[in-house]
């Protein structure tokens, strides 16, 4: 629609109208006449010449003008698409990277506990549905050395109020020992709980629970007034036995103050029988059951 427009076809068109015009001019027109005509044709054209000629220049630069503005947005426009590419190429190699960090850091942290974890501890057996607890007293002070340098640069005045040791015999892994420390703390007013498993596995409590009143406290601690502790949960166990296998059976001996001398207290939930039997005793023994 728009090529007849374009500037090579208007300058054919206009030399074709120039040499029409001097043919007929060169027949109608006399020389004299012809003469005296293009001299005063030259003097006109001398004097638009300059106008003409500008006004050539100024089509001629626009026409330029228009092709660079037109050749500056295409090379604009692939620059910003180049530059879209780039950048989300760049957000997914970032991606990528977090991603494998992440991994990496998992992976580390995974190996570094499977490093650190010891194996696990023979701290209970069964035989016949009767469940021995053979815990080392050494296991037990270093637990609680172990949690009081967790607490003692914030508050050095610990003290146990609380001992309690579960076992889970018929557990996938079977004879699984849990061990409960709590500790009190006269300046912040809180109790603090661990743990630690047969495995290993040992669970810290830096915010505690705060309570309205002071506990009792240990003077002593439970396992070394008593190095024989064990032996109430043995006696107690033989008594309650056999036990039916069954998964949420469980046998439990706790004490807390005031001491001495210390009270013991065992417990057995002996669910494949629906049966649950309770002791009391000082040691192995006068244990009894209770209520007797």
């Amino acid at each position: 629609m728009t090529e007849w427009r374009s500037p090579g076809v208007m300058i054919g068109i206009a030399a074709i109208v120039v040499s029409v015009a001097l043919f007929f001019a060169d027949k109608l027109v006399r020389d004299e006449d012809l003469a005296e005509g293009l001299r005063n044709a030259l003097d006109v054209a001398g004097q638009v010449a300059p106008w003409i000629a500008g006004t050539a220049l100024a089509v001629v630069a626009g026409l330029i003008g228009q092709a660079a503005a037109r050749t500056f947005r295409r090379a604009w426009e692939t620059m910003r698409t180049r530059q879209r590419v780039a950048e989300e190429r760049v957000r997914q190699l970032e991606a990528e990277l977090e991603e494998a960090k992440q991994a990496l850091k998992g992976a580390s942290a995974e190996r570094a506990q499977t490093a650190a974890k010891p194996e696990r501890q023979d701290w209970a057996s069964m035989s016949f549905g009767v469940v021995r607890l053979a815990v080392p007293n050494s296991e037990l002070d270093a637990m609680y050395e172990r949690a009081t340098s967790v607490l003692k640069e914030h508050d050095s005045e610990l003290r146990l109020t609380w001992f309690e040791v579960f076992v889970y015999p018929y557990h996938d892994p079977p004879n699984h020992v849990a061990i409960t420390l709590t500790l009190y703390s006269y300046r912040s007013g809180r109790d603090y709980s661990f743990w630690m498993t047969d495995d290993g596995d040992f669970s810290e409590d830096r915010t505690g629970r705060r309570t309205l009143e002071h506990p009792e406290m240990f003077e002593r601690l439970p396992w070394r007034e008593q190095p024989e502790w064990c032996d109430v949960l043995n006696v107690a166990a033989a008594r309650a036995a056999p036990l039916i296998a069954d998964a949420d059976t469980t046998l439990a001996i706790m004490t807390g103050p005031p001491s001495p001398p210390l009270e013991w207290s065992v417990y057995v939930k002996d669910y494949g029988a629906r049966r649950q039997l309770d002791f009391r005793g000082s040691s192995a023994a006068d244990i009894r059951q209770w209520p007797s």
